[in-house]
This record gives C-alpha cells, sequence and structure tokens, in this order.
C-alpha cells in the first residue's frame, strides 16, 4: 500500500500544487463524502482527478 505522503507529494509534483493545497483538496473530498472514505482513499480520488499517475495500476493483478 502506498503512503499517504507519498500519494500527497506525488500530487503536489505533478500538479504543481503545494502540500498545504493538496491536503486542502483531500479533506474536501472526505467531507464530500460523509467521512465514509480515509484520507489515503480520499487521496487517491484527488490524484486520479488529477491525472496523476501513483503507479498503482502494476500492483493490481490483471483479470485473466
Amino acid at each position: 500500500m502506498i503512503a499517504l505522503e507519498e500519494i500527497i507529494n506525488k500530487i503536489a509534483n505533478g500538479a504543481s500544487l503545494t502540500a498545504k493545497e493538496v491536503n486542502a483538496l483531500i479533506d474536501k473530498k472526505v467531507a464530500e463524502t460523509g467521512g465514509n472514505i480515509s484520507r489515503t482513499g480520499a487521496a487517491m480520488i484527488v490524484a486520479r482527478e488529477k491525472n496523476i499517475d501513483l503507479g498503482l495500476s502494476s500492483k493490481i493483478p490483471q483479470k485473466s
């Protein structure tokens, strides 16, 4: 599993944002879901919305 701080850094670097801005986007996403997702889950959603590749697809087994 990828660490939250690593996701934040990848989003910040890929989207030219500060870590503070990324954390605000994550907090907003958690609030939008009524707190039903973790900060890590919210960060993954933010990364996807910003088209940031977290390199996770190669770690997911492919269906045959």
